[in-house]
């Protein structure tokens, strides 16, 4: 999930499953690419921000991890340009 390959102190440490046994991996914190920032979900929505910004497999770039027990977590939002078009993945459905 997310490109995480760093195991929490360099072993396999389960920390839940859901259809099957889920490990505890180190977050890395990324920095959002020129024209983005990071931002909650609320966040965004409060700046009228609806466009994240999407990595080269069209996955909405993650930023930041706020709370990981509670899911909270930060994305790269980027405002739609001027002619409307949508290059990236929109906050609605996901």
């Amino acid at each position: 999930m997310y490109g995480f390959c760093d195991l929490c102190q360099n072993q396999s440490i389960e920390c839940g499953h859901f259809k099957e046994v889920r490990y505890c991996f180190k977050v890395p914190k990324y920095a959002c690419p020129a024209g983005c920032t990071c931002l909650s979900q609320s966040e965004a929505m409060a700046k009228n921000l609806t466009e994240m910004c999407s990595d080269q497999a069209k996955i909405p770039m993650l930023c930041e991890i706020v709370d990981a027990e509670k899911g909270l977590v930060k994305f790269c939002f980027k405002q739609s340009d001027m002619t409307g078009k949508a290059s990236n993945r929109s906050l609605e459905g996901t």
